[in-house]
């Protein structure tokens, strides 16, 4: 990629050709897939547990809490060393790094407890953005759902207001968005330089990580309704995953030249 501004297309492009080079697109998908399986195994073994223990005795809700918490703090680094492989198989196709990466680089996180620590922070950034646009998009189809059924001046200003709220967390988010990358590959920078970067380095790039976003949600969705998810595991997930590294390293390269 040139050292102009991103454009979604030349992302989409790099992406792909990053990713089908090699055999990246086999060590993405078998990788994403295990990870995935491992976390979703633990969060159903756990409710099936506190489902079997609640037939006896009753539960406490501070139970809930401690388990999914002991999962959070087990499994997030493995989830951004999903993130670290991807980097490096990115690295590779492009001949900056060795052309095979190892998988034991997803357990990479794991190897001190300050990268511990920092996979902590990372994984809850990744939750809090993703638990905003959602919740955000429901609010605002929820409203939309009552203003088209009451027609009233009040559900117009409610409509508005969501609008606006669903706005204000994607500007945010794409603003942010490659505070992640920023983060990994600069491990010895503190997480909170690394959005101060990603905030000023996204101020004429915003508009193409929207549009790489918005179409990431709509693969997702339509992989989800008419293929029962196989589309995103094979295909949409990879592709995902590589197109957001393609674009913020472009967003580097042009922080670095500026």
């Amino acid at each position: 990629m040139t050292d102009r501004s991103p454009t979604p297309q030349t992302c989409r492009r790099e992406a792909r050709t990053a990713l089908f080079s090699a055999s990246n697109w086999i060590s993405s998908m078998l990788c994403c897939f295990a990870v995935m399986l491992m976390v979703f195994t633990a969060v159903f073994l756990t409710d099936a547990a506190l489902a079997a223990v609640s037939l006896f005795f009753p539960v406490p809700y501070l139970a809930d809490v401690i388990l999914y918490l002991a999962w959070y703090l087990l499994l997030s680094p493995l989830c951004i060393g999903v993130f670290c492989y991807h980097i490096d198989l990115h690295r590779a196709s492009l001949g900056d790094g060795p052309a095979h990466v190892p998988p034991s680089v997803i357990f990479a996180p794991y190897a001190h407890l300050s990268a511990i620590v920092s996979a902590w922070i990372q994984m809850l950034s990744v939750i809090l953005t993703c638990e905003g646009i959602v919740l955000s998009a429901y609010l605002l189809l929820r409203t939309a759902a009552m203003f088209s059924l009451t027609l009233s001046p009040v559900g117009a200003l409610l409509l508005t207001a969501s609008l606006l709220f669903f706005l204000a967390i994607l500007f945010f988010a794409v603003r942010c968005s490659p505070a992640l990358f920023f983060s990994l590959t600069r491990p010895r920078e503190p997480f909170y330089r690394s959005v101060i970067r990603a905030w000023r380095a996204t101020r004429t790039t915003a508009p193409c990580a929207v549009v790489l976003g918005l179409g990431f949600l709509a693969a997702a969705l339509l992989s989800v309704l008419f293929t029962a998810a196989v589309a995103f595991f094979l295909y949409v997930l990879p592709t995902g995953l590589f197109t957001y590294i393609t674009y913020c390293h472009a967003v580097s390269r042009r922080e670095m030249i500026v």
